[in-house]
């Protein structure tokens, strides 16, 4: 079930970063339809905490649930700090710090698929 979230995410997530690095090579700025591919995967992130935590509350969670719930936390802080710089900086900075958040979240959602199949 995680790893099919994890992949569910990762695929837009990786998406916005491409688009984010074109966008920096183009010296261009983020534009509103990356924001709302943002919202999106915000979206997915959601699920895929409650999901974690439903799925904790029957029992089945990796040992140290606490790292897992931490990079599902950050990872739901992520994207709007990058929006909210996206409107602050309207320069071609906005778009790099798009594709470093992406990349980072992608990194995260695979590290949480690690941490979540210690279970298994």
């Amino acid at each position: 079930m995680m790893t099919t979230l994890m992949w569910l995410c990762l695929a837009p997530l990786a998406a916005l970063t491409g688009w984010a690095v074109y966008f920096a090579v183009k010296h261009r700025a983020v534009i509103l339809r990356q924001l709302w591919l943002g919202a999106a995967i915000e979206g997915l992130l959601i699920v895929q905490l409650v999901t974690g935590l439903v799925l904790y509350a029957q029992g089945s969670a990796s040992e140290d649930v606490a790292v897992w719930l931490s990079y599902a936390i950050v990872g739901l802080l992520l994207l709007p700090g990058g929006a909210v710089m996206a409107f602050v900086e309207r320069t071609r900075f906005s778009s790099i710090v798009m594709a470093i958040l992406g990349a980072s979240l992608m990194v995260m959602q695979w590290r949480m698929t690690q941490e979540w199949q210690v279970i298994w």
